[in-house]
């Protein structure tokens, strides 16, 4: 492009993907931006405050563990670029680098969730310090998240499949403790999209449902459940970027399929 570039900025909050933003930063002598397009892990490249502030992706970079390296100089949008690199993930162990939405600094200012990092950091520190303490490291994330700990249980069921370069599955919970009688079932798509409770839509995205092992205490990415793994369920409110309508359109549960009306969980345990 023929410009100097100043900086790095995550696409999402995720256990590898803001490691890599910190990787390429650090390798390249390059700042780190305290900011990304999600507030949260995503699944898809659409899923972002880029598009819905019109930013656009292109040109994009791709490289994949064998040395194969493309250059897409123009994409008809995001939503295309998902398929055209999930497509190129697909041949690539279902792993791909990719490195999009070139901008300048008072463009991106007006296009991304402030303070990602430090949201990510204060989240972080909360859970090694509850862990040291010998505290319930769930139930510290949600205080400090300003979210809630709604469900604690053991895995009864789950399944997954790959499909088009997607984690997709189902974690059903049989509940534990106060919950005793309860069923609470999670869908996924790589994150965890919906969850049900005996039955019921209960939490939906944008806001984040994240699961925490019992005994490790440590969280649990999809697929790696076991059966009769006793796990609590937190839920963190979603970044307001994506409780606008045009923030639904993009990232609300029927953006997935699922005809229902997001339902804040801020607003329902106030």
């Amino acid at each position: 492009m023929g410009k100097e570039f100043q900086g790095v900025i995550s696409t999402e909050l995720g256990g590898a993907n803001t490691a890599i933003a910190f990787y390429t930063a650090a390798m390249l002598g390059k700042y780190i931006i305290d900011a990304d397009p999600a507030g949260r892990s995503v699944p898809e490249l659409q899923h972002s405050t880029y598009y819905i502030n019109n930013l656009p992706i292109d040109p994009i970079a791709v490289a994949n563990e064998f040395g194969d390296k493309a250059i897409f100089t123009k994409v008809v949008d995001d939503f295309r670029a998902e398929a055209l690199v999930r497509s190129l993930a697909v041949v690539s162990k279902n792993s791909i680098g990719v490195v999009d939405h070139p901008a300048k600094a008072r463009d991106l200012k007006k296009a991304v969730i402030p303070n990602a990092i430090s949201y990510a950091l204060k989240i972080g520190q909360s859970y090694r310090q509850a862990k040291e303490a010998g505290e319930n490291p769930a139930q510290k994330v949600a205080e400090v998240g300003e979210g809630i700990l709604r469900f604690r249980g053991r895995v009864k069921e789950f399944d997954w499949k790959t499909e088009a370069g997607f984690t997709i599955g189902n974690t059903i919970l049989e509940g534990i403790d106060t919950y005793q009688g309860d069923e609470y079932k999670i869908w996924f798509k790589n994150e965890n999209i919906i969850s049900w409770l005996n039955g019921t839509i209960d939490m939906t995205v944008p806001d984040l449902i994240c699961i925490f092992n019992e005994k490790t205490k440590e969280p649990v990415t999809n697929p790696y459940f076991e059966k009769g793994m006793e796990v609590a369920v937190v839920v963190l409110p979603a970044p307001e970027e994506w409780t606008t309508e045009r923030g639904l359109e993009v990232f609300g549960p029927k953006s997935f399929g699922y005809m229902v009306e997001y339902n804040p969980m801020k607003k329902r345990f106030k």
